[in-house]
C-alpha cells in the first residue's frame, strides 16, 4: 500500500501556444515487492553452497520513499512544435533493510555478517536521479493533401547503478541519445511514411545488464523505415 501526495501547477499563455506544467510529489511505498537476498541455514535450500548462505528470493521491503519534481513545457509557433521536460526523482530505502554485499567484495570464506550491509538511505537500483528530454518537430503542407515533417528527440539521464548490491560493475554512466526522423503523410494523419535514424550520434555509453564478467553493448546507430496508418 502507498501514501502519496502531489501538488501541481499548469500555465497556458500566448493564446494557448505556450503550456507549462510543474508538479512536486512525495510517496511512501510500504511492503514494496522486489528481489531480496535472505539468509538460509538448511542445506536443502543452499544446494551446493555451504550453509549459512544468501539466496535471491522474492520478498517485501519495509518501505521505499519517492520524492521529486517534474517540469514539462510545449511551445507552438507556425509549423514548429517544441517540447521539453525534466525530472528529479529521489527513490531510496527509507527503513532498515539488509542486502548482500557486491560480488567483488563477497570473498569466499568471509564471515556471514560481513556479507550483508544496511541499505537504509541508499537509492534503489536502476533509478536515475536526473533526466531530461527535448524534442522538436516541423510540419508543412505539400501538394494539397499531404504533410511533410521533420522530427528530432534527445533524451538524457544521469548515471545510476543497476545492481542492488552497489557493484562497481553495475554503474551506468550518464548518457544521451538523439533520434531523428523525416517523412510525409496524409494531412488528416490517416497514414504516414518516415525514415528514422536512431542513436544518430552513435553513443556507446548506454549498456544493459553490466556484470563483473560481461555486459550488453548499446544499440548502435541504425536507419529504418516506418509506415503507419489507421483504418
Amino acid at each position: 500500500y502507498t501514501d502519496a501526495y502531489e501538488l501541481g501547477l499548469r500555465s497556458i499563455s500566448l493564446g494557448g501556444a505556450l503550456v507549462v506544467n510543474a508538479s512536486a510529489f512525495y510517496q511512501q511505498l510500504n511492503d514494496y515487492q522486489t528481489s531480496l537476498y535472505r539468509e538460509f541455514t538448511d542445506p536443502a535450500d543452499c544446494g551446493t553452497a555451504t550453509p549459512p548462505c544468501f539466496l535471491s528470493v522474492s520478498g517485501n521491503l519495509p518501505q521505499v520513499t519517492i520524492r521529486g519534481i517534474e517540469l514539462d513545457a510545449s511551445y507552438r509557433i507556425g509549423g514548429f512544435n517544441f517540447r521539453a521536460s525534466a525530472a528529479l526523482n529521489d527513490i531510496y530505502y527509507s527503513k532498515d533493510v539488509l542486502l548482500a554485499v557486491n560480488e567483488e567484495n563477497n570473498v569466499p570464506g568471509m564471515p556471514i555478517g560481513q556479507r550483508i550491509f544496511q541499505a537504509k538511505g541508499e537509492r534503489l537500483a536502476n533509478t536515475a536521479k536526473y533526466s531530461w528530454n527535448v524534442a522538436a518537430d516541423y510540419r508543412r503542407p505539400v501538394a494539397g493533401d499531404y504533410d511533410f515533417h521533420v522530427d528530432a528527440n534527445y533524451n538524457w539521464r544521469s548515471r545510476y547503478n543497476s545492481s542492488a548490491q552497489r557493484s562497481v560493475y553495475g554503474i551506468y554512466p550518464s548518457s544521451g541519445v538523439l533520434d531523428l526522423g523525416v517523412g510525409i503523410g496524409a494531412a488528416d494523419r490517416s497514414w504516414d511514411a518516415s525514415v528514422l535514424v536512431k542513436n544518430v550520434l552513435d553513443s556507446e555509453r548506454r549498456i544493459a545488464n553490466p556484470l563483473a564478467t560481461s555486459y550488453v553493448p548499446a544499440t548502435p546507430r541504425w536507419v529504418g523505415v516506418q509506415i503507419s496508418g489507421r483504418l
